[in-house]
């Protein structure tokens, strides 16, 4: 699984894009909380879209999904995300209480950098409306 800015990619989870035949795989826009189908090689398919009259990814119905992440655990394929980089420091909401594994998470969850969020932590400031501590 790949974390972007703006996308969790399920890359367990495969498909086939109705428009051009080439593979997909299942993400979700950390925007709006919706899943859609993306290409595995992204590098031109906006214009390839916006060329055949498609304006919108490929939506992916919610209890679509789910029963395709039951299938591919079924087959033991894990699609869940796993973020593609070190061991992260904890951190914890100062007003919620919500604690994630890494600042990336957190960053992830509120829809900000993770750079804001780590000098909020280091200047005892705010990033996206909330205070932030490193859990001990």
């Amino acid at each position: 699984m790949h974390f972007h800015q703006n996308w969790i990619h399920y890359r367990g989870i495969k498909g086939t894009c109705h428009v051009c035949g080439q593979e997909t795989h299942a993400g979700m826009s950390l925007k709006t909380g919706e899943y859609y189908w993306l290409h595995d090689g992204y590098k031109g398919m906006p214009d390839f879209y916006r060329s055949h009259g498609f304006k919108n990814l490929e939506r992916l119905d919610e209890n679509e999904f789910e029963k395709l992440m039951t299938e591919a655990k079924a087959k033991g394929v894990d699609p869940m995300p796993r973020p593609e980089r070190g061991v992260g420091k904890p951190v914890r909401c100062v007003e919620t209480g919500m604690v994630f594994a890494s600042i990336q998470d957190a960053a992830d969850h509120i829809g900000v950098q993770r750079a804001s969020l780590s000098a909020a932590i280091k200047r005892g400031g705010t990033s996206g409306g909330y205070h932030w501590k490193l859990k001990k």
